[in-house]
């Protein structure tokens, strides 16, 4: 866990983007320069503690979120695909797609753009497969 470094004691190194709290109690994200030195945004005080940025998050919830990778076992799609066949798996699509798209501006926005694009473009891969298998 991270916890705040006085500037008396040790300073992050040069170009490094961290949390600042200043004497006025004002807490930002701050970078140094690379002589180490404050690159500050505006006269917001002095930086008197610092402490390093966490990780940022791994899953990504739009493409291969955590909760549908689990380890040890193919991605769910991947196992929707083999149990219950690509036509159901499209239907499957079209509806999660517009599911996203009714309730993106009222629920996550962007994101729910995002996996409602996804959505569609998955199902638009199965079809050129379908049509591909089709032909043959």
């Amino acid at each position: 866990m991270n916890k705040w470094i006085s500037v008396d004691m040790e300073m992050p190194k040069p170009e490094e983007q961290v949390l600042a709290h200043f004497n006025d109690g004002f807490i930002a994200t701050v970078s140094t320069d690379k002589n180490g030195e404050w690159e500050l945004w505006a006269d917001c005080g002095e930086v008197t503690h610092w402490m390093h940025l966490p990780s940022p998050p791994k899953s990504d919830n739009v493409n291969s979120p955590a909760h549908y990778t689990q380890e040890g076992r193919k991605e769910c799609i991947q196992e929707m695909l083999e149990k219950f066949g690509a036509e159901a798996v499209m239907d499957f699509c079209k509806l999660n797609a517009y599911k996203y798209e009714y309730r993106a501006d009222f629920k996550n926005g962007d994101e729910d753009r995002y996996k409602e694009a996804w959505y569609r473009g998955f199902l638009k891969a199965l079809e050129i497969l379908e049509e591909h298998n089709d032909s043959d």
